[in-house]
């Protein structure tokens, strides 16, 4: 599945006019920041955590469409079959 990433740095910030819930920023290793908000369910390990997936480098990638000419043959398919 998902790779996980060790945390270089993390920094916890109280609710201020910048952001209205107290929430922790993990810098990683690749580079990214993960941001964990109060109602995250990571949020109270937040400060003891030591490695976590990366939000940007572990999205999942979207399927390829298949191309016409298969949808195609599949749609013949199923009007042959009477599906």
């Amino acid at each position: 599945m998902g790779r996980y990433i060790k945390v270089i740095d993390r920094q916890f910030l109280l609710p201020d006019k910048d952001n209205y819930k107290p929430c922790w920023y993990l810098s990683l290793e690749c580079g990214h920041t993960k941001i964990l908000g109060s109602t995250s369910p990571g949020y109270a390990r937040g400060g003891i955590v030591q490695n976590t997936l990366c939000p940007i480098c572990d999205t999942p990638k979207k399927k390829k469409p298949d191309d016409a000419r298969k949808l195609q043959a599949f749609a013949d398919w199923i009007i042959e079959k009477d599906l």
